[in-house]
């Protein structure tokens, strides 16, 4: 399979959000298999009580098993942002995708509540602060 280009994630741009139904997680699990054909071990059925925080939580906790850190980021590996609200970590995944050697994030804005296809400093510049970015082991996929 040849690596997706932007036009490739455009695909998956404009896809509602849904509160405890489609949301960061679900689009993540969602390009890995649409755009890189790698379908994840990563149970996301059903709803979840605590929305995005709740499945993002869930992303951090089991990281290790599911991911290795990487300094610089590749098309399909995943950033982890945070962004503080109101006094609390709010987490958020993307998927990277890379565009002349600059990276690009397929996630979900919550403010228009739909998938968008952003540059990395475009992220960073509303607010969302890099955590680190992550590589999925082969573990990860069924």
């Amino acid at each position: 399979m040849s690596v997706p280009t932007l036009r490739d994630a455009e695909a998956l741009v404009g896809l509602p959000t849904v509160p405890g139904e489609f949301d960061c997680a679900h689009l993540a699990r969602l390009a890995q298999e649409r755009l890189f054909g790698r379908r994840l071990r990563w149970p996301l059925q059903g709803r979840h009580p605590r929305g995005a925080r709740g499945r993002a939580a869930a992303i951090l906790r089991g990281r290790e098993q599911l991911t290795d850190p990487v300094a610089a980021p590749d098309a399909g590996d995943v950033v982890l942002f945070v962004q503080h609200v109101d006094g609390h970590a709010d987490w958020h995944i993307g998927t990277v995708l890379m565009q002349h050697g600059l990276p690009w994030v397929l996630h979900t804005n919550d403010h228009i509540g739909a998938s968008v296809l952003e540059s990395l400093a475009r992220c960073c510049m509303r607010g969302l602060h890099v955590e680190g970015f992550y590589r999925w082991r082969a573990a990860a996929y069924e």
